[in-house]
């Protein structure tokens, strides 16, 4: 008899952890899922892109104010320029020359819709952007505007123009323009952006 309720013991408790191990997969796929963004349209239109440029061995890209800003910069642009029918691009690139340093780095204030890790000044988008050579953090600000013509998965007649907003270099000025978004109207912060609706 005791073998019996032993056994259903270990088999009642199997089915609960089985139960909660199923409901952590699923609120954690749900988690993971809820960072994921659907594909940019880069068939034609204008585009606010803020790059975020860091270190993971810099101190002030690394401090719990500076991750909250901009993440509080990329979820306010996000929303600001969803209501206005503007995309909203962000890529996030790193001087670390390790590319897992520079992923974990950059997935403190992540997600992006593009990364460019790894190779340190020499990385591709810390030559595109601050030419090998700048101060941590940084966000640039840039407007884009793309004419494609989308054919299945390629792009044909391609033409972009991309110009600077502004840059921010510093903990204080990132600080700065978040509190510039948060305090200015909507006309205001559309002439800021260059962005002619």
């Amino acid at each position: 008899m005791y073998e019996n309720i032993f056994r259903y013991c270990i088999i009642g408790s199997s089915l609960i952890f089985l139960f909660f191990g199923i409901l952590i997969g699923i609120f954690t796929f749900n988690e993971i899922d809820s960072q994921k963004r659907e594909t940019i349209n880069l068939s034609g239109g204008k585009y606010v892109r803020l790059v975020f440029i860091g270190s993971s061995k810099c101190y002030f890209s690394n401090t719990r104010k500076t991750i909250r800003t901009i993440k509080n910069i990329k979820l306010f642009l996000k929303k600001f320029l969803d209501d206005k029918n503007v995309e909203f691009i962000t890529t996030g690139t790193s001087f670390d020359y390790s590319s897992s340093d520079a992923i974990t780095h950059l997935d403190k204030t992540g997600p992006y819709d593009e990364v460019l890790v790894g190779n340190g000044p020499f990385n591709l988008g810390i030559m595109q952007y601050v030419s090998g050579k700048s101060p941590t953090p940084k966000i640039i600000l840039l407007l884009e505007e793309y004419e494609s013509e989308l054919v299945g998965l390629n792009m044909k007649n391609f033409i972009d123009s991309q110009s600077s907003i502004k840059t921010y270099t510093g903990q204080f000025e990132i600080q700065n323009l978040y509190e510039y978004l948060i305090s200015n109207n909507e006309d205001e912060i559309l002439e800021y952006l260059n962005i002619k609706l």
